[in-house]
């Protein structure tokens, strides 16, 4: 190997590109695992219960995305409390 050379010094790595749609938020999220009482701030740390991921216990932030999002409806939510409140 020539002076001055170390291993795997070949090419400058491909900087990061950041994805060119805009995802939404996971704290927008229906799988953003969180009391809704309140506003969620974005900074929030919380498990993403989606069920093709929620086997790896994975933790996100309420500003995280992924393609898996689905939008959480205030609707449902009221309707799956008063499910839970008529037991």
């Amino acid at each position: 190997m020539p002076k001055g050379r170390k291993p795997f010094d070949e090419e400058e790595p491909e900087p990061i590109q950041e994805p060119e749609e805009e995802r939404p938020l996971c704290r927008d999220c229906y799988y953003f695992d969180v009391d809704r009482d309140e506003e969620v701030p974005d900074d929030i740390v919380a498990q993403c219960i989606h069920p093709d991921l929620e086997d790896y216990e994975l933790m996100v932030t309420g500003e995280c995305g992924c393609n898996l999002f689905e939008p959480f409806d205030e609707e449902d939510f009221e309707d799956e409390e008063e499910e839970d409140d008529s037991y």
